[in-house]
């Protein structure tokens, strides 16, 4: 309760990223940065995706580095 789903899941990239002085290269998605993601698979296909995101209950289908396919599946 002390933030919304919302607030925590940009904590943990966008914030995170320029706390360490890291935001000119990470903690957003765009072109030409490094595409380190991973994708997630809720419970329920109509959760929030931000409550999805930090739901225990989610799993990781595939995590990506630099945009290559390190780990899991997609499709």
């Amino acid at each position: 309760g002390a933030c919304s789903p919302a607030e925590a899941v940009r904590m943990a990239t966008v914030d995170a990223a320029w706390a360490i002085a890291f935001e000119r290269r990470s903690g957003i998605l765009a072109p030409g940065r490094p595409a380190d993601i991973a994708i997630l698979r809720p419970v329920s296909p109509n959760d929030d995706p931000f409550a999805a995101a930090i739901d225990p209950a989610t799993r990781v289908d595939a995590t990506f580095r630099g945009g290559r396919l390190i780990a899991g599946s997609i499709g």
